[in-house]
């Protein structure tokens, strides 16, 4: 039996928002649930770019359930047609957060957040498990609850974001990838970007970044999706980020809050947990994260141009 995973695709009509603007969302995906039976499609935490036709999509776990093989992660690689064409466990990894593909050397980097440890981490092309820094979730200073290694992106050098930390963030870099020429940037966060004044944030409420991304042809800017939950929706919003300077400097591109709406009709905000250059400099792909719960959330895809 052939099984089809249906939403809905919707096109929206261009409208600047700062400099960017979203022109087009789709939430529909066709998987052959028989090949790739019982893997359920859904939890997507991260999103590259593979070559012109396909991306590869990462889980943070399997199936909304506390069990221990629930948690292990997988990769998904999605067409233009938005067909799922390849489903594997990724490597016997748990908890994926971000993923990224060096094509260079063949070697994928991830970052994964569970209970006890946040981290980043390699595959070769042998898959070879190497997991290069760890750092704890209940004692680091860069760690708050529910809050490790979300973002993550790879150039000339590699680049690591902390979700959120008390009263700002982190972002790490490693110098020509080398875990020795360390980095450590402090990254202006407000926490309560979204949230009304009798709300505090904690490990699920409040603002924090959940993806990074290089910027072509720069090497001290960065991209940096911050996403913010207040009970109710998720609003985020995209900033260039300056580290060329004694501190972080940030300029917001693209603001998507409730008051967005497109053809006379609102668009919410979603948990968006993934972003990758569809064209470098032209366009992004982002990407939610539906929690395994369809019945209220849908993952979307969504590109937004300048």
């Amino acid at each position: 039996m052939r099984k089809i995973i249906l939403f809905v695709l919707l096109s929206l009509s261009a409208k600047a928002q700062d400099h960017w603007y979203i022109s087009k969302v789709d939430s529909v995906f066709a998987m052959d649930s028989t090949t790739w039976k019982p893997v359920i499609f859904g939890g997507i935490s991260g999103i590259e770019k593979w070559n012109d036709s396909t991306y590869l999509l990462v889980s943070d776990r399997q199936a909304p359930s506390p069990a221990e093989d629930k948690q292990y992660s997988y990769l998904y690689t999605l067409n233009h047609q938005n067909k799922i064409q390849l489903v594997q466990k990724f490597y016997d990894i748990k908890n994926l957060e971000a993923i990224r593909y060096q094509s260079s050397d063949k070697k994928f980097w991830f970052s994964f957040e569970n209970d006890e440890s946040t981290g980043i981490g390699t595959v070769d092309e042998q898959g070879k498990v190497r997991i290069l820094k760890e750092y704890s979730m209940i004692t680091s200073p860069y760690t708050s609850l529910n809050r490790g290694i979300e973002g993550l992106t790879i150039q000339k050098d590699l680049w690591y974001s902390f979700e959120a930390g008390l009263d700002s963030t982190m972002i790490i870099r490693w110098k020509d990838q080398n875990p020795e020429k360390e980095i450590l940037y402090k990254y202006p966060l407000d926490r309560n970007a979204c949230l009304s004044p009798n709300q505090s944030p904690g490990s699920s409420l409040g603002n924090g970044i959940s993806e990074i991304l290089y910027i072509p042809g720069e090497e001290e800017k960065l991209l940096v999706l911050e996403r913010c939950f207040n009970g109710r929706m998720s609003p985020i919003q995209i900033y260039e980020a300056d580290f060329s300077g004694e501190k972080v400097e940030k300029k917001r591109i693209f603001n998507w809050d409730k008051t967005t709406t497109f053809e006379g009709k609102p668009l919410k905000p979603d948990n968006m947990e993934g972003m990758t250059w569809k064209e470098e400099g032209r366009s992004l792909l982002l990407i939610s994260d539906d929690n395994h719960n369809t019945r209220v959330q849908r993952t979307l895809v969504v590109e937004i141009r300048h």
